[in-house]
């Protein structure tokens, strides 16, 4: 509960900055619905309690991994879009459309996990994540549809979800623990 009443703070930050409200009663609003948000989503994920206690220590490693996290996305969707943009503006349109089939490497195959690392690829220009499947051994896989297959390759999906997914686990508080959840 007590990750509750700390997450309500940014979200109070937030409604304050984006209403243009920087007041007591700004904050007051913004934390009543960033308390009421934080409550009806951590009612409804499948986070055990005992195991995502906050830890006031690692809310800056955790922050500082957000904050990297979106500026890889930002700089990600924004040099893919001028690849793709260059490609659609040619004459001859130069691309090779292809699936590849890439493993969301989370050993407890958690849908939080799954869902930011399609949502990561799919709002990457020329990369759509368009089915889920698991392997034999239970992993789940994503089915990524790429623009230009070869310049997509596995490879290189399968080492950027590597680095997502270390990011996701800072964020989440779990870099110490590949098997931790997240």
């Amino acid at each position: 509960m007590l990750l509750t009443f700390v997450l309500a703070v940014p979200m109070a930050l937030l409604w304050m900055i984006f209403a243009r409200q920087v007041s007591f009663e700004g904050f007051t609003v913004g934390y009543i619905l960033g308390f009421a948000v934080v409550l009806v989503i951590r009612l409804n994920t499948s986070f055990d309690d005992s195991e995502n206690s906050v830890k006031l220590s690692k809310i800056p490693s955790q922050v500082f991994a957000l904050v990297i996290y979106i500026a890889k996305l930002s700089l990600d969707v924004f040099l893919s879009g001028i690849d793709v943009a260059g490609k659609v503006l040619q004459p001859d349109m130069p691309i090779k459309p292809g699936t590849h089939t890439i493993s969301t490497q989370d050993e407890n195959n958690h849908d939080l996990v799954s869902a930011l690392s399609a949502h990561s690829i799919t709002i990457t220009p020329g990369e759509l994540v368009i089915d889920y499947s698991q392997d034999e051994n239970g992993q789940t896989l994503m089915l990524v549809h790429a623009l230009d297959r070869e310049a997509s390759s596995k490879e290189k999906l399968e080492r950027d979800q590597s680095e997502r997914l270390n990011l996701i686990r800072r964020i989440l508080g779990k870099e110490n623990s590949p098997k931790g959840g997240a």
